[in-house]
């Protein structure tokens, strides 16, 4: 007991590196048990025997402790984005869709403990909705980044989970999209890119624009992400307002106004399969 009246456990024994008897403090009465302080001393004097210092050994289980947090499978996303993906000309939506449809699932887990079945389930959740590409390039990426981790020797990592993974028989046979568009249609998409005020779908005023200027607004809807990247990123630079939707209905939920305001609409499925 101190001066000021604080209870404390401790252990009197020859720690390793003293010749001499040592009081070391195992933790303070009431924020440690009995039972807790007894525990702790018996699992010291047996590193004792063994010639290891428990402080020694405390310390590394911190920096292990720490050294498994910075093995998650997010950590080693965050390295990969700032190491490898900047030197992509699509390394930004490559690692949105990666943290969308994985480190939501995995950003907490060593990146040791995904395993092929993992994998498996993830890309699975991606055919089951329909989107065949999209599950072909996510499976590629992926395997892109695992063989990146066991490159690195950083990880632990000695094995890919995506090993042994075959597209074909997961996904189904990744044919090319050979959807020709009709007269018609190359009409209207070639329309839809010259920004003018008669072949907006919707309009918008913008603070950084004259008040009576109005951006011509074209909803991209696909349920492909790269798809929609693809496209959103081509009509921005022709001077084009942009938004986004995977579906129909999304698009209907998230843009009510737009589409009751929309003075044109042309329905082009440029990248359609089938």
């Amino acid at each position: 007991m101190t001066d000021k009246r604080l209870r404390t456990f401790i252990l009197i024994a020859r720690f390793p590196g003293s010749s001499n008897p040592t009081r070391r403090a195992v933790g303070e009465y009431r924020t440690v048990t009995l039972e807790q302080a007894r525990k702790t001393a018996r699992a010291w004097l047996d590193l004792i025997s063994a010639g290891i210092d428990p402080k020694e050994e405390v310390e590394r289980k911190k920096r292990a402790e720490l050294r498994k947090r910075a093995d998650t499978f997010e950590s080693a996303v965050d390295e990969y984005a700032k190491r490898v993906l900047p030197k992509q000309r699509r390394g930004k939506i490559v690692e949105h869709e990666r943290r969308r449809e994985f480190c939501e699932r995995w950003g907490d887990r060593a990146i040791t403990s995904i395993e092929r079945r993992d994998v498996s389930d993830a890309i699975k959740e991606v055919v089951d909705r329909g989107a065949l590409y999209q599950a072909h390039n996510l499976l590629a990426h992926l395997r892109a980044f695992f063989n990146w981790a066991i490159s690195t020797e950083d990880y632990g990592l000695e094995y890919s989970p995506c090993d042994r993974i075959r597209p074909k028989l997961l996904i189904g046979e990744r044919k090319p999209r050979q959807r020709v568009l009709t007269d018609a249609e190359i009409k209207a998409f070639a329309k839809s890119h010259t920004p003018s005020r008669t072949t907006s779908v919707g309009r918008i005023s913008l603070s950084d624009h004259d008040a009576n200027e109005v951006v011509p607004i074209i909803l991209v809807v696909d349920d492909e992400f790269l798809i929609r990247a693809l496209l959103s990123d081509h009509l921005q630079e022709c001077g084009f307002k942009v938004l986004e939707a995977a579906s129909a209905d999304e698009a209907k939920r998230g843009f009510p106004l737009v589409l009751r305001t929309a003075e044109k609409a042309a329905i082009v499925p440029v990248l359609s399969g089938g």
